[in-house]
């Protein structure tokens, strides 16, 4: 069976598709329940002995603060290095120049004629 059936050639993306959003998502579900593992902890409850609502209050801050921090480094952290994007732009550009050149040419083929 496996002399038989080989696994097919991949076709190049440019991005990561849905996985992206699946990521994303475990990453939110995995902080929030990071934060109610820890907030359940015998260690922190030694902390909190009076007040459950102390408790549930500060777990579910530490909880924003860490998804605000993980969508502003989202946010703050490109996509595409630096150069790498001022080397698509170069390439962009010199294909668009290249393209003009040949229009150029072609048109002054056709007046020749």
């Amino acid at each position: 069976m496996c002399r038989v059936f080989k696994r097919p050639f991949s076709e190049p993306t440019a991005t990561i598709g849905v996985w992206q959003l699946a990521f994303e998502t475990m990453s939110v579900i995995s902080v929030v329940t990071n934060c109610v593992l820890i907030g359940m902890s015998p260690q922190v409850h030694a902390v909190f002995r009076d007040s459950k609502t102390e408790l549930v209050l500060i777990v579910v801050l530490v909880e924003h603060i860490l998804l605000a921090l993980k969508f502003v480094m989202a946010f703050v952290i490109a996509d595409k290095p630096r150069d790498i994007q001022i080397k698509l732009a170069k390439l962009e550009f010199e294909s668009l120049e290249a393209l003009k050149q040949q229009q150029m040419k072609l048109a002054a083929e056709s007046l020749k004629e």
